[in-house]
């Protein structure tokens, strides 16, 4: 529906200057995994929780409804709460919020000064080696529309430790030590050691990467890959445009209205001029999957590894998906 100055109009009516049109977009968001945070801390100065994967941590591409912070503020009441860090949608652990402007500037320090280490576990294919390992292969963004990235020499630093943990026959249970903040760093190191995360819908891709499957040494067509892994994507939603690469970009901000978002631009006219565009889009959050009665599920079309169980069962539309899981276990002080 589009209206001009508040009117509806015909298609012949012409656009003069300081008029409004506006227009209204209706969007329903991606469904979520339904299960419910659980608080590891809660008092006057923090919030910690553990994130659920298939969540964004903020507002960004399609999710708004469906993500942690509008849930913590309608569910919980827990509103203009400062970001201290963000973990990927589609991974599970440990996140915290500030809830005053003195904690999170002292916890910004602390995670930016090294005083905070993040601790990852991933399920990944194969016998990893059972030595440590330490990857330090420069990382480029291969296309930001869907935020897909490689390793390349034109990239930028990143360092990443990895250590075996277990091995079942099939595959290895990792312990990852991020020590850059790179977008997908572990999740790309990891494919570049030819030892992808089990269910990676991106870097363990059956057909993108070709027959290296993105190992070192191997030879790779970023605009097939780009094409490949866009044509043959199920969940559109999966995308760092949607959910990974605006989330380590965007600010997220608490708002009281939670059902409509205002765009507001102005355009130029031919009688010199301006037109001011108004675009208002209502959402509403498609229902979250329910998880199995006897299980709970981390992820959906996810990345690897939920402790030290290997699968669960995601019923969507009648269907059952068998998925592994990638999960943040810990952020461990080291003051």
């Amino acid at each position: 529906l589009s209206t001009v100055n508040d009117q509806i109009v015909t298609r012949d009516r012409k656009l003069t200057s300081k008029d409004i049109l506006k227009t209204i977009v209706h969007r329903h968001e991606p469904p979520v995994v339904h299960e419910p945070f659980e608080f590891l801390q809660n008092d006057q100065d923090m919030i910690v929780i553990n994130k659920p994967a298939s969540i964004p941590v903020h507002p960004c591409g399609r999710y708004r409804h469906n993500t942690v912070v509008f849930i913590l503020g309608k569910d919980h009441g827990l509103e203009r709460l400062h970001t201290i860090h963000r973990i990927d949608r589609l991974t599970s652990g440990i996140l915290m919020f500030a809830k005053t402007p003195e904690k999170a500037k002292a916890m910004e320090t602390a995670v930016h000064g090294r005083n905070v280490e993040k601790v990852y576990y991933a399920r990944v294919e194969g016998d990893f080696p059972s030595e440590s390992i330490v990857v330090e292969e420069p990382l480029l963004t291969m296309s930001h529309k869907i935020g897909v990235c490689q390793v390349h020499v034109d990239g930028k630093p990143c360092s990443t430790t990895f250590h075996k943990i277990s091995f079942n026959g099939k595959s290895s249970l990792v312990r990852c030590l991020p020590r850059t903040g790179r977008m997908h760093q572990i999740r790309v190191h990891l494919q570049w050691l030819g030892h992808p995360i089990l269910n990676d819908p991106i870097y363990n891709h059956a057909t993108a990467w070709g027959e290296g499957g993105g190992k070192k040494g191997t030879e790779i067509d970023v605009k097939k890959v780009v094409a490949e892994l866009i044509r043959t994507r199920k969940d559109k939603s999966y995308d760092d445009a949607t959910g990974g690469q605006d989330e380590n970009r965007a600010t997220a901000k608490s708002e009281k209205d939670n059902n409509n978002h205002r765009q507001s631009k102005k355009l130029k006219t031919d009688d010199g001029g301006s037109v001011e565009v108004k675009t208002e889009i209502t959402s509403n959050s498609s229902n979250s999957i329910d998880a199995d009665a006897n299980q709970k599920s981390k992820v959906q079309n996810g990345c690897s590894l939920k402790g030290v169980r290997e699968t669960d069962n995601i019923k969507t539309n009648g269907t059952s998906d068998k998925l592994s899981h990638l999960n943040i276990q810990k952020a461990n002080s080291t003051e």
